[in-house]
């Protein structure tokens, strides 16, 4: 019997998508999942023995050298966004920017935050009438229905080539966004127009990250129109 090839998936936890992902990794790979709550700063341990991949599907962990060298074939970051959006806050900054695409970007990992050898980009057309809510759930299925596209294709050496070689023109933005960036668009302020009042909603009201506008001082969360 062939021995399974060893993996190391970076997810989030209680997250149904990264247990699916797990779930399908296990038919191919012995998985090592490390899981997150997906909060800046946070810090886990990496197994020391060596792994032949690395998937990094959802996670705000930065990757040093030291473990990546650990990883034989190759470690893969799925990305949330299109390249024009490195960073934290690709769905969001999509909404708050009224484009017509989203998408999903898989690029080899380095030690630098979304910066890696892109390998493929999908892109999808957004519903005119998604808030921030919806585009997160429409982005999450497609990223999962990408991931397990990929992980079948990802034996085929030819296959990787050829996709290095279709998107080698794209190349990631200069700009990396941070989560600090992000929210400062959050901020509603009293002299703004209904339009961009809209936008910031459409864009922002979802869980704690919330509108909020400061009036004397006092810090108000708007949770809908």
């Amino acid at each position: 019997m062939k021995k399974k090839l060893s993996c190391i998936f970076l997810g989030k936890k209680k997250c149904n998508f990264s247990d699916s992902a797990i779930k399908f990794l296990k038919k191919k790979f012995k998985v090592i999942p490390i899981l997150t709550h997906n909060v800046i700063g946070e810090k886990k341990n990496f197994p020391i023995s060596k792994s032949d991949y690395l998937f990094s599907y959802s996670t705000r962990l930065i990757i040093s050298k030291k473990i990546l060298k650990r990883i034989k074939y190759g470690a893969f970051n799925f990305h949330n966004s299109l390249p024009k959006y490195p960073g934290s806050g690709g769905n969001v900054l999509s909404i708050y920017n009224n484009d017509k695409f989203c998408g999903i970007t898989i690029h080899y990992l380095n030690e630098n935050i979304d910066k890696g050898k892109i390998i493929f980009v999908q892109k999808y057309k957004i519903n005119k009438n998604f808030n921030i809510e919806d585009l997160l759930e429409f982005v999450s299925k497609k990223k999962l229905k990408l991931f397990k596209f990929f992980i079948n294709k990802i034996s085929d050496n030819n296959w990787m080539t050829k996709m290095e070689k279709k998107f080698s023109n794209e190349k990631w933005a200069k700009k990396t966004y941070k989560i600090k960036q992000i929210n400062q668009l959050r901020k509603i302020n009293l002299n703004m127009k209904k339009k961009d009042v809209d936008k910031i909603i459409k864009a922002f009201v979802y869980k704690k990250y919330k509108p909020y506008i400061i009036f004397k001082k006092n810090k108000f969360s708007l949770d809908k129109v």
